[in-house]
């Protein structure tokens, strides 16, 4: 019987050193959470990546659209010794090219998807989806130099006179008023008789808009 209970201690410690190991590096290398694919990881790779890197473009020869092809630039649970973790993060990433980097909260996205063993549904095969650009001029609020309201150039004649240290001419007598408005109308100048000239009179006239 001494030899049956010495198995039994050996086996009981045994046991306790398997638990204690297996506590120590639970604590050392706590779990991760997966990031979801589909809501988180998905989104950033078709909207900063796939416009370089997709089957169509390959940049590089370089494809992000399929995990197979991805795994050619990630190490599946060592985000830090990953290609494209070291190219989208630091001080000043390599990529994307010609474009904002990605956010600090992105780039942990991509840490912790990798870290947690980059899972990809089968067969699914990402489309470059970049995100709108909705910075045009037709979408911008209407905005006029001064506070009042004003329907014509007026405003942008005066600042460029303001720019340029110039000041606008006085208001023209009614004489040069009747030869523009003639001129503009007809084309003639106005006729010899001295008097106020009517709108009416020049639209009525054969050589109108001549």
């Amino acid at each position: 019987m001494p030899w049956r209970e010495k198995v039994d201690v050996t086996a009981y410690y045994s046991s306790l050193t398997m638990r204690s190991i297996f506590i120590t590096l639970l604590f050392a290398h706590p779990l991760v959470a997966a990031p979801d694919f589909e809501r988180e990881v998905a989104p950033i790779l078709e909207a900063r990546c796939l416009s370089c890197h997709d089957e169509g473009s390959n940049k590089g020869k370089v494809r992000l659209d399929s995990r197979e092809h991805l795994l050619k630039h990630i190490r599946v649970g060592e985000p830090s010794a990953s290609l494209l973790i070291e190219q989208v993060s630091g001080p000043e990433p390599e990529m994307p090219k010609k474009a904002e980097p990605l956010s600090a909260a992105q780039v942990e996205t991509l840490r912790l998807w990798i870290a947690a063993g980059a899972q990809w549904p089968s067969g699914r095969v990402l489309k470059d989806n970049p995100p709108l650009n909705l910075d045009w001029w037709s979408l911008k609020e209407i905005r006029h130099p001064r506070s009042e309201i004003r329907k014509t150039v007026d405003d942008f004649i005066d600042a460029k006179l303001v720019e340029k240290g110039l000041k606008p001419n006085g208001a023209a007598d009614a004489e040069t008023l009747r030869r523009r408005l003639s001129y503009d109308l007809t084309g003639l100048p106005p006729t010899a008789h001295s008097g106020e000239i009517e709108l009416e009179q020049l639209l009525a006239s054969p050589a109108f808009g001549e």
